[in-house]
């Protein structure tokens, strides 16, 4: 099974991902913050959210050290759509959100 994997660095580009191969979306954070990425926008007709996960990175014992949100999305049908995250802090809402990830996916075959 194919998986796509996209970081920080992909921020504004535009992929290709296969219907049936796993779109991954790897995002730093820190801990202790408060803020946390959060999905704006997904057509889940075309993009399917099957997990999200928060991996810690900081050496063990180590409070507020830096985490990656992880998640997991399954291509279900063709077309273009669009990946859209915010990253804020909930009691704040999104309008007050200090980084934007967007992604345009072009899912082929199916």
């Amino acid at each position: 099974m194919k998986v796509v994997t996209l970081t920080d660095g992909d921020n504004g580009r535009e992929v290709s991902v296969p219907v049936g191969a796993t779109l991954r979306v790897e995002l730093k954070t820190q801990a202790g913050t408060g803020y946390g990425w959060y999905v704006e926008e997904v057509e889940p007709v075309r993009l399917k959210l099957e997990k999200a996960e928060t991996v810690d990175m900081a050496p063990r014992g180590v409070a507020g050290g830096p985490e990656l949100g992880v998640w997991s999305f399954k291509p279900v049908s063709s077309g273009d759509t669009r990946l859209r995250m915010l990253y804020y802090r909930v009691w704040e809402g999104k309008d007050k959100a200090v980084n934007k990830y967007e992604v345009k996916i072009h899912i082929t075959g199916g």
